[in-house]
C-alpha cells in the first residue's frame, strides 16, 4: 500500500556524496605532517593547500640529484671535447680509428648518463612538490584523519583529510523488508536530521 502520513519508516543511514564528489586525500610520499592548514567544516577550492609534510629529506635528495646533473653535464662537456681532439688527431694521421670510436662512444655514454641524472632530478623535484598536499576538488572538509606531528606512509592507507562536494548528495539507508515493499520509485519522502531541526 502507498505510504500515508501516519506511516513511519526508520531509515538509519548516512548521507553520502555521489561518486566522484568526495575524496579521502592522502600524501603521495611518506613523512611527518608539519602543518595541517584546514579544519573540519572549512570550505576549500580545488588545488588549495591542505597540509604540508616535512620535506627536509626530500629536499636533500633533490640537491643530491641536482649535483649529479651538474657532474654529468661537466662529464659530457669533457667527453665531447676529448672526442673532438681525438678526431682532429686522427685526421692528421696520428691516432687510430679505434681511439676515435672509443672517444665518441664515451661521449654518447656520458650524454646518456646526463639524461638519466636529469630524470632523477625531475623525479626528486616531483617528490618535493608532493610534500604539499592539495585538494583534488572544491568542497568541504568533513573529516580530519591525522594531526600535525603524525606520520603518513605515502599510501591511501593513511589518509589525512576527507573532502566532500556537498552540491549533490544521496541518502544511503537501511530499512526492514516490511517497509521496503511499501516504497515505490519516485515516491516523495521527508528526511529529518536531528542535527538540523529546522
Amino acid at each position: 500500500k502507498p505510504l500515508d502520513v501516519a506511516d513511519t519508516i526508520d531509515l538509519r543511514g548516512t548521507i553520502a556524496p555521489l561518486p566522484d564528489r568526495d575524496a579521502q586525500v592522502s600524501a603521495q610520499v611518506a613523512g611527518r605532517i608539519l602543518q595541517l592548514l584546514v579544519r573540519e567544516g572549512d570550505t576549500v577550492a580545488a588545488g588549495a593547500v591542505l597540509a604540508r609534510l616535512d620535506d627536509g629529506p626530500l629536499v636533500d635528495d633533490l640537491h643530491a640529484a641536482e649535483a649529479l646533473v651538474a657532474k654529468a653535464h661537466a662529464e659530457v662537456q669533457n667527453a665531447d671535447a676529448t672526442a673532438a681532439r681525438v678526431q682532429r688527431v686522427f685526421e692528421h694521421g696520428i691516432a687510430a680509428k679505434q681511439e676515435v670510436d672509443d672517444a665518441w662512444t664515451r661521449a654518447r655514454s656520458t650524454r646518456a648518463a646526463e639524461s638519466e641524472a636529469e630524470a632523477g632530478a625531475r623525479r626528486a623535484r616531483r617528490q618535493v612538490d608532493r610534500a604539499t598536499i592539495r585538494s583534488p576538488l572544491a568542497g568541504v572538509v568533513v573529516r580530519l584523519f591525522r594531526r600535525p606531528g603524525e606520520l603518513v606512509d605515502g599510501t591511501p592507507a593513511t589518509p589525512i583529510v576527507e573532502i566532500v562536494d556537498p552540491s549533490r548528495l544521496e541518502l544511503v539507508g537501511d530499512t526492514t523488508a516490511n517497509d521496503l515493499v511499501r516504497l515505490a520509485k519516485g515516491q516523495p519522502a521527508e528526511i529529518s536530521i536531528s542535527a538540523l531541526p529546522s
